[in-house]
């Protein structure tokens, strides 16, 4: 199976686009690998890296140059503000 996905960075005022990329694997049915047999990326620098026989189910952290880091989760970012009862703290 082939997929592929560009990040697509910007925004506007306040705002800004999600950078991470989700690749579904499919059923665990279809699948008798745990494993991604190779993950490719193309940086925008140009630079071309592989990756191989990565387990599927944790979230990477992809950085040009570097070796893969696996997060146990998403990083949770405090909110700036509180909303409550409809009314702003």
């Amino acid at each position: 199976m082939t997929q592929v996905d560009e990040v697509r960075a910007g925004g506007s005022y306040t705002s800004t686009k999600d950078c991470r990329l989700h690749f579904g694997l499919g059923s665990d049915k279809v699948r008798k690998d745990k494993v991604m047999k190779k993950v490719e990326i193309q940086w925008p620098r140009g630079l071309n890296q592989e990756f191989h026989d990565l387990p599927e189910n944790p979230l990477y952290e992809m950085k040009e140059v570097e070796t893969p880091r696996i997060m146990s989760a998403l990083p949770v970012k405090e909110p700036d503000f509180i909303y409550a009862s409809g009314e702003s703290a």
